[in-house]
C-alpha cells in the first residue's frame, strides 16, 4: 500500500520541486505574525542553506528536538516534517522522484528547504507565544512581595479555617492543594509558595490553550484536517492534490473565528493577532499596489502598469495583473473567498470582459473540487472531458496526450520560468519563487 501512495504522489513532488515558495505560501501567516523576530530571518537563511546542504538540514533537525518545550509541543500534535510517509509536507509526499538521476538531487534540496523553513517557523511561533503565556501566568500567580521558597518555613494549617489563616497573614494567598507555607520575617507572617508546585500547577492550566495554539500553527502552515485521518488522507492524495493543504484554509478561518468567539483570553487574543496580521498584510499590499498604480496612471496620463482585482467573484481576485501574468498575493486564500462568494451569489465575474455571469452552485462546487485534483486524476478527467480545466481543447492524439503528460510532470517552477521569460522577465519570476503566484 505504501508503494502505491509513493507512486501516486510522485507527480505532486515533481511539480512542487525547485522553488522556495514556503515563506509566502504555506508560511505566510507565521511570517507576518513574527515579522520582527530575528528567528524569522534566521529561518530564511536556514532554508537557503538546507537547499544545498543535507548535513545542515540534519543538524537543524537534531537541534530542534533538543529545544525547550519541543517534546511537549509534539505531544500536543504540532506537526514536524520527519521524512516518513504521512509525516512529510504534502507538497513532497513521495520520495520516489528523489531517486531520479540528476533531477532527484534538486528535488531533495527543494524538500529540505521547504521542510526546514516550516519546521523552524512552527516551533518558533508556538514556543514564543506559549512562553509568553507561561510568564504571564506565573507573574499573575506570584503576588507582589512574595518571599522566595528557600526562606519559607513550612507549618501545618491543620485545624485552621480560611478565616483564621487570613487573619494570621498580611495578605490573601493562593493555595495549591494543601501545600501552604507560612514565613515569619521580622514579626510579619506572610504566605509563600513552593515554586516547583506553583509552576507545575500554573502551567498545567495552559494545556487547553496550548492545544488550540498548536492547531493554529498547523492550520496556518497548510496542515489541515484533510479527509479526517492519515489513512484517508493518503488515499485521498491519489485523487486530490494535497487534501490537508486544501482544507487548512477553511480550518484556519474556522478555528480562528471559533477561538475569538468562545476561546480563553490567551487563545482569543492570539487568534485575532494571527488573522489580522495575515489578512491585514494581504489587504495592505493589495491596496498599496492598486492605489499606487492609479496614482501613477493619473500623474502620467498612461494606463495603469498593473492592477489588483478586488471582486471576490473573479478568478483574478487578490492577484496582481500585469498583462497576461498573474501574481497571487493571498497565499491561496483567494480560492476560498472566491468559492464562498460565487456560492453565495451564484454569480462569477469573467476575466475577459469583466461581466458578471450566473453560475449554479453545483458548477461552483464542481469547479472548486476539480481545481484540487491530483495530476493523475486531473489528466484522466481532462481526457474524459476533452478539454482542460481552463476550457482549452485537449487533443486526444498521441502528441496531444504526450504534451499534457509533460505539463503534468514538469516542475511548476520551470513552467513559470518558461512562460514568464517570454512575457515579463525575471523580476516576476523572483516573486513566484518565494510563493507569490
Amino acid at each position: 500500500r505504501q508503494s502505491l501512495f509513493e507512486i501516486s504522489g510522485a507527480p505532486i513532488s515533481i511539480l512542487s520541486s525547485m522553488d522556495m515558495s514556503a515563506p509566502l505560501f504555506q508560511g505566510m501567516f507565521l511570517v507576518t505574525r513574527n515579522i520582527r523576530d530575528r528567528q524569522t530571518y534566521g529561518a530564511f537563511k536556514d532554508m537557503a542553506k538546507a537547499a544545498f546542504s543535507e548535513r545542515h538540514a540534519r543538524d537543524l533537525q537534531r537541534a530542534l528536538y533538543n529545544k525547550p518545550n519541543f517534546t511537549k509541543f509534539k505531544r500536543h500534535d504540532l506537526f514536524i516534517n520527519e521524512g516518513s510517509l504521512g509525516a512529510r509536507e504534502e507538497a513532497f509526499i513521495s520520495s520516489l522522484p528523489q531517486r531520479i538521476p540528476g533531477i532527484g538531487k534538486l528535488i531533495r534540496g527543494s524538500e529540505r528547504a521547504y521542510s526546514t523553513f516550516l519546521n523552524q517557523m512552527r516551533y518558533h511561533y508556538v514556543n514564543k507565544v506559549y512562553t509568553s503565556w507561561q510568564e504571564s501566568a506565573l507573574k499573575g500567580a506570584r503576588a507582589p512581595g512574595e518571599i522566595p521558597f528557600n526562606k519559607i518555613v513550612p507549618i501545618t494549617t491543620e485545624g485552621l479555617d480560611a478565616a483564621e489563616i487570613s487573619a494570621r497573614t498580611t495578605r490573601a494567598g493562593k493555595y495549591i492543594g494543601d501545600d501552604v507555607y507560612i514565613a515569619n520575617t521580622a514579626g510579619d507572617i506572610r504566605i509563600g509558595r513552593n515554586e516547583a508546585l506553583l509552576e507545575e500547577f500554573t502551567i498545567g492550566t495552559l494545556d487547553d490553550d496550548l492545544r488550540n495554539l498548536v492547531k493554529l500553527a498547523n492550520f496556518a502552515t497548510g496542515r489541515g484536517t484533510g479527509l479526517g485521518n492519515e489513512t484517508l488522507n493518503q488515499i485521498g492524495s491519489v485523487a486530490f492534490y494535497a487534501p490537508r493543504l486544501a482544507t487548512s484554509r477553511f480550518n484556519l478561518i474556522g478555528q480562528g473565528t471559533k477561538n475569538i468567539v468562545a476561546g480563553s483570553d490567551n487563545v482569543r487574543k492570539e487568534s485575532a493577532k494571527l488573522l489580522v496580521s495575515g489578512f491585514g498584510s494581504m489587504m495592505a499590499v493589495m491596496g498599496g499596489i492598486e492605489g499606487g498604480s492609479r496614482l501613477w496612471a493619473k500623474a502620467t496620463g498612461k494606463e495603469k502598469p498593473f492592477s489588483v482585482e478586488l471582486n471576490p467573484q473573479s478568478t483574478d481576485f487578490a492577484k496582481i495583473r500585469m498583462g497576461s501574468t498573474r501574481l497571487d498575493l493571498s497565499a491561496g486564500y483567494s480560492q476560498v473567498f472566491r468559492f464562498v462568494a460565487q456560492l453565495a451569489t451564484e454569480q462569477r465575474k469573467t476575466t475577459g470582459t469583466g461581466a458578471e455571469m450566473p453560475q449554479e452552485w453545483q458548477t461552483t462546487v464542481g469547479r472548486f473540487l476539480r481545481s484540487k485534483f491530483s495530476p493523475a486524476m486531473g489528466t484522466a478527467w481532462d481526457v474524459g472531458e476533452g478539454q482542460t480545466f481552463l476550457g482549452e481543447e485537449l487533443e486526444t492524439t498521441p502528441s496531444g496526450l504526450s504534451e499534457e503528460a509533460l505539463r503534468r510532470l514538469t516542475p511548476l517552477f520551470i513552467q513559470d520560468v518558461y512562460d514568464i521569460l517570454e512575457t515579463e522577465g525575471m523580476t516576476v519570476q523572483g516573486a513566484k519563487q518565494l510563493g507569490i503566484g
